[in-house]
């Protein structure tokens, strides 16, 4: 399954950024999502054309847990750090959904200033 970052207010010196990822288990009503897998890219050349896509080699989920993605993104410009969090939940498909191949999940980030 391949994500596309979708940044709100990206500087135009930013060029490449860290990401971290994280599945989680979000199935608990009233209880905080349990991550079940994190990985980090450290360095993400950003792609302002047509967007940033990440193949995160996650399969569809199986029926059962609502999984989660949370993303944090941070990077530097001449100006300091800048940093980036999706604020909605993007729940995975499940496999009856969608095919892992082609399947591309859009993840909106908004900067935190």
């Amino acid at each position: 399954m391949k994500i596309e970052l979708a940044f709100d207010q990206l500087p135009p010196d930013l060029d490449a950024v860290r990401v971290d990822i994280h599945l989680e288990d979000a199935s608990e009503a009233d209880a905080p999502a349990r991550r079940l897998r994190s990985w980090r890219i450290e360095s993400l050349p950003l792609e302002r054309e047509r967007g940033t896509v990440i193949d995160t080699a996650l399969q569809p989920a199986e029926s059962g847990p609502e999984l989660t993605l949370f993303v944090r993104v941070e990077g530097s410009t001449p100006r300091g750090e800048v940093r980036f969090i999706n604020t909605t939940s993007v729940p995975v498909p499940s496999d009856d959904e969608s095919s892992p191949d082609d399947h591309l999940l859009e993840v909106p980030l908004e900067r935190i200033v």
